[in-house]
């Protein structure tokens, strides 16, 4: 993995012995898909790793974090370092009007049906 261009693994798993071992002292960047739902100490996890840029990606409309404890959220855990960078920080981002993920599917689907007829 040290000569690895890019390692794909979950925010935990980021944590993990092996993870650490092999990826080195730092990274270049990081990139969170999903980051709407991840409450904010999650998204810190792989911090340890020093990434020298961090990209969140999500559309924030979606489905939010997952917080249960009242306690939690009245200290504002609720919140995901997504929604926070992007809503109450001031800093620019954009936001896709295009589905890529839905035109996917959409081709496979038609695809697949026009080959059943």
């Amino acid at each position: 993995m040290k000569s690895a261009d890019m390692v794909f693994c979950t925010l935990c798993s980021s944590a993990s012995r092996v993870t650490m071992r092999l990826t080195g002292e730092s990274i270049e960047a990081l990139i969170v898909d999903e980051a709407a739902a991840a409450t904010e100490p999650d998204i810190y996890i792989p911090f340890h790793l020093r990434p020298s840029r961090l990209l969140v990606v999500r559309d924030p409309n979606q489905l939010p974090s997952t917080v249960l404890s009242d306690q939690a959220k009245g200290l504002g855990l609720d919140v995901s370092l997504h929604e926070r960078i992007m809503m109450h920080c001031g800093y620019e981002f954009t936001m896709l009007d295009v589905q890529y993920r839905s035109l996917l599917v959409n081709s496979t689907t038609a695809s697949v049906e026009t080959a059943k007829m």
